[in-house]
């Protein structure tokens, strides 16, 4: 677990994001897109890890929206320090139990990178997942995956806040005589 986590801090900094329950943002389902097409898993989501469920803010290939916290994998991953990766959950004594492994999501891979706020806090988790077992992930599909963590990251605190600035006219140039 990271040096000085909090649950009760890091609920804090997820509700004081007020991102929980909203619309999707095409931002973020393109960033879980391109997380699916670079490690060529077929689901990726986007989780924010409540009190006592895993939300689904953006996803690719699942149809669920949320799931008990008790299931989420990444639920593990926001305690991970950079991320986790599960190779094949049905012999992984955290997960063989799990019913997405033995039920019909059959997870059997997954790969995820904790979303940071700026704050510190991890609130939640940018996973792929496949339904067979795979090979570790290659550095530069990890550094892809913490790439897409950090815009998320950008997307929620940033864009919620962003002030509009006004529209200040370009300086106007004299027209150019001809010689």
């Amino acid at each position: 677990m990271p040096r000085g986590y909090s649950e009760s801090k890091r609920l804090s900094e997820l509700y004081r994001l007020d991102i929980l329950d909203t619309d999707p943002d095409p931002y973020l389902d393109a960033i879980v897109d391109e997380a699916a097409d670079v490690t060529g898993c077929p689901v990726a989501v986007i989780s924010l890890i409540d009190r006592s469920r895993q939300w689904f803010k953006a996803r690719h290939g699942l149809e669920l929206c949320q799931t008990r916290r008790e299931y989420a994998f990444c639920a593990h991953t926001i305690r991970e320090r950079h991320r986790l990766e599960v190779l094949n959950a049905a012999q992984d004594p955290r997960f063989a139990d799990n019913p997405f492994v033995t039920g019909r999501l059959h997870v059997r891979y997954y790969a995820g990178v904790p979303i940071v706020s700026r704050y510190g806090a991890r609130i939640g988790a940018l996973c792929v997942i496949d339904r067979i077992c795979r090979d570790p992930l290659p550095e530069s599909q990890w550094r892809c995956l913490r790439s897409g963590s950090r815009a998320v990251t950008a997307a929620i605190e940033f864009g919620k806040y962003r002030v509009p600035l006004p529209l200040i006219p370009a300086p106007s140039t004299p027209p150019r005589q001809e010689a």
